[in-house]
């Protein structure tokens, strides 16, 4: 059984209150006198979707408010943010071929990074990785993308469509591309794979048993 889920959702149009953000920082050892306004507002939106990857493209939107510098714009205020950052650099993770992540503590709306599918079988959102039965196996960012997808849409018929559209969001990739990580998703979850069942011709469902 699903507990504690609340899955961090893109905020179109960002807002934070300076406050907040100072106290945040305050705890991480940053001081906001030390950041440009562009480094504010990037470190703010990381904060406030912490522990949900953020791509490149959504930082240009949301903080500069258009995709036309380019997703090298994003990594020279990483770079700077973390020389300012020190030891609290580490909660500013880069996400290969994905984008960024806050991982640190005082996440606001986050209440659970830890997500309890059912026994023996966790999932841990922050890490991209789930507990199989004791184990912790590590999945790549399109297949835990794709089984969070999944969980978060569970006991409903995900058709392809569907899947190709919210996972892979690109119309070059097949249908054969889903079956190829459905098949490696069902490895790594061994005996936990019979909660995914194929409905021919159409897609998938996740059942939880409820």
């Amino acid at each position: 059984m699903l507990t504690e889920t609340e899955v961090p959702q893109e905020r179109t149009g960002y807002q934070y209150t300076p406050r907040r953000l100072e106290h945040i920082l305050k705890k991480l050892h940053i001081s906001t006198e030390e950041m440009a306004m562009k480094e504010e507002a990037v470190t703010a939106y990381l904060i406030q979707n912490g522990g949900r990857i953020v791509p490149r493209q959504e930082l240009l939107k949301n903080v500069w408010g258009t995709t036309y510098f380019g997703e090298r714009t994003i990594d020279v205020h990483i770079a700077k943010l973390r020389a300012k950052f020190n030891g609290s650099s580490k909660y500013f993770q880069t996400i290969k071929g994905a984008g960024y992540m806050y991982t640190g503590p005082y996440v606001e709306d986050n209440k659970s990074l830890e997500m309890a599918v059912e026994k023996g079988f966790t999932i841990y959102q922050s890490r991209q990785e789930a507990k199989i039965d004791n184990n912790n196996v590590q999945f790549p960012r399109i297949e835990f993308e794709f089984l969070m997808y999944m969980v978060n849409n569970h006991d409903k018929l995900l058709t392809y469509e569907d899947i190709l559209k919210n996972v892979w969001k690109e119309t070059y990739v097949t249908i054969g591309s889903v079956r190829v990580s459905m098949k490696k998703i069902r490895e790594k979850l061994g005996t936990h794979s019979v909660m995914i069942k194929t409905v021919k011709n159409k897609g998938y469902r996740f059942d939880l048993g409820q």
